[in-house]
């Protein structure tokens, strides 16, 4: 079936963008369109894996870096599929 497409905020308003489901995974995944990402672009992914401590990858789209800071990448658009799957 059709998985849903959904989004998380908690109580303090931090928040991700996009949660998709892959099979079994849970993907967090947020888009940043900006070249210049702050450390607080962090935070809404941040916050989510500590609520979520068996997440093993979260994601942040953006227009210019790629790398990896503990379990959040920080990837280009044109790499998506072959990064998240």
């Amino acid at each position: 079936g059709t998985k849903q497409i959904k989004f998380w905020q908690d109580k303090n308003q931090e928040e991700v963008d996009f949660i998709l489901e892959h099979q079994t995974t849970i993907i967090p995944l947020e888009v940043k369109f900006k070249e210049e990402l702050k450390s607080t672009d962090l935070s809404g992914l941040n916050n989510f894996t500590k609520c979520y401590p068996n997440i093993k990858k979260a994601f942040i789209i953006n227009l210019n870096i790629q790398q990896k800071d503990n379990k959040i990448k920080l990837i280009l658009p044109y790499t998506l599929t072959q990064d998240i799957i």
